[in-house]
């Protein structure tokens, strides 16, 4: 790491071939890819990687952040934030602000930052076929009660974050209507991996435990008959 600048729980870092933004959670640290030496022709689409406990979970390409900017050429360091650019010193005695205006951006670090209600009204200008993405970001956090005031969010997505926190009413709502694919394809869902095994059973089980546990003998009656 060539140069560092900190701000709210979200760290960039300047290394001689890229600009990537670390994000600091309580129980991993995800590093963004933001800028690169090469051209956009050449390097893949934004990285993300997941840490937890020294272990690599998964590196995908993330569609939530924006395309990999080309970096000045030379050598640069990190000066500051300012007006919603961070700025960068170049070899070349120049100041160069790099954006950090696109809306999933500012939404991961408000979301960094603890400004959860400003995260979410930013999600308005994001598409809302990336929800299931900024819902991801939302459960890492603890916020799965945010994740349900998404609209794009997935059907089977909402469902799992409703097994979750054994929302029994809305998976009464489920078995009446009949729809049991949602329950199966809820066990698809790329849960977060901080759940605990009881959370990981099958959704149709999950949902049976909890109908049990409520006492809805009716509702685990019509469930079976599904099934």
């Amino acid at each position: 790491v060539i140069s560092c600048y900190f701000i709210c729980n979200s760290l960039f870092l300047l290394t001689p071939t890229s600009l990537l933004l670390m994000v600091i959670n309580k129980k991993s640290t995800i590093t963004y890819t933001l800028g690169h030496r090469t051209t956009l022709s050449t390097i893949p689409a934004l990285q993300s990687t997941v840490y937890s406990n020294q272990v690599l979970y998964n590196t995908s390409s993330n569609p939530l952040l924006p395309p990999v900017y080309t970096l000045p050429t030379g050598m640069c360091r990190l000066l500051c934030i300012c007006k919603g650019s961070l700025l960068l010193a170049t070899a070349a005695s120049q100041i160069v602000a790099f954006p950090l205006n696109h809306p999933s951006l500012r939404f991961i670090m408000l979301i960094a930052s603890g400004q959860v209600d400003l995260a979410l009204a930013w999600t308005k200008k994001i598409q809302k076929d990336q929800h299931d993405a900024v819902a991801y970001i939302l459960q890492s956090w603890g916020y799965i009660e945010k994740c349900l005031e998404l609209p794009g969010l997935s059907p089977s997505l909402r469902l799992s974050f409703q097994l979750d926190r054994e929302d029994v009413p809305s998976i009464i709502k489920i078995i009446k209507k009949g729809e049991l694919h949602l329950f199966d394809e809820a066990d698809n869902a790329n849960v977060d991996y901080r759940l605990t095994p009881v959370d990981q059973l099958p959704g149709i089980r999950r949902a049976t435990l909890l109908l049990a546990k409520a006492g809805k003998k009716e509702e685990l009656k019509k469930l079976l008959k599904l099934c």
